[in-house]
C-alpha cells in the first residue's frame, strides 16, 4: 500500500522556535527557527520512505472561520519579533528541498491536510498525519494516523480512545463541548475533558446530549448545556476540518522532486546553516526506511540517534543563552528529537548541554552556549554524574 505523508509545518516550525536557542546568521538575521525546521525537517526524511508527501501551509490571511466567529483566533499576541523574517524561508526551503508545499486561499493548513487525507483514503493510500495536534484526531480511521513525531507516537483509532477517551467519530463533538483556549473557541463553559467523555459516552453525539437534555442527571450542568447551545453548535462549525477545500489537487503534485542542489546550497550559505549541505544534498536523498513502530516491540528501549549536523551561525547578543535558558525553564512543552516512550534527546554535536525538566528533556549545541551564565543559573540545581 503506498504512503501518503501530510505535515502540519506551522506547528513543526513553532515548536522548533521555542526549542532552539538564538541564532543568527552572519548579518544578523535571525535563524534558530529555521536550524530546528531543518533538523527535524532532515530527521522525518530520514525515518520514513513516502511515496508521495507534502507540506501543508497556513495562509496570510484569515480563513473562513474569521467569518463565522470574527473573535476566532483573536486571543493570540503578535508573533515573535525574531520569528517574523524566518517565516519566508520556510516555503523556500521546503520547495528546494523538493517536498511538495500545498496551501489553498480561505483555509487553513489543517483543511489542506484535512482534504488530501480524503484523496489519499480515496486512492486507497496509508495516510501519516504528521503532527500532535488534537484536532486532526477526527480524521484518524481505517489506513489513517497520526505520527507525533516529537514524541515518536502513532495515534490509531485505539490511540485516539486511549489518548482522548473518545473515538475519533467523536472528536468533533468532543472539541465542541470542551472548547478550545488556544484557538478562541468557547465551547461549553463548565464542561471539561471528563465532563465532555461522560456526556459522549452516554449520549453518543452532541445532538443526543441537547435531544435529552431532560436525561440529564445534575442540574447545574443540564443548566450550562442549555444556556451554551449555541457556542456548542458554533465551535462544531469551527473545529471541524473541511476535506473538499479543492477538488483539483492531485497525486502528482504530492510527489517529492528532485533536490535543487545548487539553490539550496546557497539559501544554506546565506542563512549561515553549509554544514546542512551533507545532510540535504547527500543521506537524506537517498532511500530511507521506514521506523519501526513503537507497538511492535514489547520492550521499551530508548536509543539515541547522534545526527553529524553542526552550524557556523553566530549566536546571538550576550545574555540572550540565559534568557532562552530561564524560557525554557518555563515551559510544559519542550521537546525537541524524540527517539522512544517520551525519553528526549538531540545528539548534534560532540560538546554541549543535555538537560532535562519537567519529565523533559533538551539539549543545547555546545559551541552556541556562554557556559558561565547557564552553569551559572539559579534556577538550576546541578548534580554530578560520571564526572572525570
Amino acid at each position: 500500500m503506498k504512503k501518503l505523508y501530510l505535515v502540519d509545518v506551522s506547528s513543526m516550525f513553532f515548536r522548533a522556535f521555542y526549542a532552539i536557542p538564538p541564532l543568527s546568521n552572519p548579518e544578523g538575521m535571525p535563524t534558530n527557527a529555521l536550524y530546528g525546521f531543518l533538523s527535524m525537517t532532515i530527521k522525518l526524511l530520514r525515518d520514513i520512505k513516502p511515496d508521495y508527501m507534502a507540506f501543508c501551509f497556513d495562509r496570510k490571511e484569515p480563513s473562513f472561520r474569521s467569518e463565522i466567529y470574527p473573535e476566532y483566533k483573536a486571543n493570540r499576541g503578535e508573533m515573535p519579533e525574531d520569528l517574523v523574517p524566518q517565516v519566508p524561508y520556510v516555503r523556500k526551503l521546503s520547495e528546494l528541498i523538493g517536498i511538495p508545499v500545498l496551501d489553498k486561499e480561505g483555509f487553513e493548513a489543517d483543511d489542506v491536510i484535512g482534504t488530501l487525507t480524503r484523496l489519499g483514503r480515496d486512492r486507497d493510500m496509508e495516510v501519516i498525519i504528521v503532527s500532535g495536534d488534537k484536532d486532526f484526531a477526527q480524521l484518524v480511521g481505517p489506513f489513517v494516523t497520526m505520527y507525533d513525531t516529537m514524541k515518536n507516537v502513532r495515534y490509531d483509532e485505539q490511540g485516539v480512545v486511549d489518548k482522548w477517551g473518545v473515538s475519533p467519530e467523536q472528536i468533533i463533538d468532543y472539541l465542541a463541548l470542551v472548547g478550545d483556549s488556544s484557538d478562541n473557541i468557547p465551547g461549553v463553559k463548565g464542561v471539561g475533558p471528563k465532563g465532555a467523555q461522560k456526556l459522549l459516552a452516554e449520549f453518543k453525539t452532541l445532538d443526543g446530549i441537547y435531544e435529552n437534555l431532560d436525561k440529564i442527571s445534575g442540574k447545574a450542568l443540564k443548566e450550562k448545556l442549555k444556556n451554551a447551545k449555541d457556542e456548542a453548535y458554533l465551535a462544531k462549525k469551527l473545529v471541524t476540518i473541511v476535506q473538499d477545500a479543492d477538488g483539483e489537487w492531485t497525486l502528482d503534485q504530492l510527489k517529492l522532486k528532485p533536490i535543487d542542489k545548487e539553490g539550496l546550497r546557497g539559501a544554506l550559505n546565506h542563512l549561515g546553516f553549509k554544514s546542512f549541505e551533507k545532510n540535504l544534498l547527500g543521506e537524506v536523498s537517498k532511500e530511507v526506511g521506514e521506523p519501526a513502530s513503537s507497538e511492535s516491540s514489547g520492550e521499551k528501549k530508548a536509543s539515541v540517534s547522534k545526527a553529524s549536523v553542526s552550524t557556523k551561525a553566530k549566536p546571538s547578543s550576550t545574555g540572550s543563552n540565559q534568557n532562552w535558558a530561564e524560557r525554557t525553564w518555563t515551559l510544559t512543552d519542550l521537546e525537541t528529537d524524540v527517539q522512544a516512550y517520551g525519553e528526549v534527546w538531540a545528539a548534534v554535536s560532540e560538546r554541549g548541554l543535555l538537560f532535562g525538566f519537567n519529565g523533559r528533556a533538551g539539549y543545547v549545541d555546545g559551541d552556541l552556549l556562554d557556559v558561565g551564565q547557564v552553569l551559572g543559573s539559579k534556577l538550576l540545581a546541578w548534580k554530578g554524574f560520571d564526572l572525570k
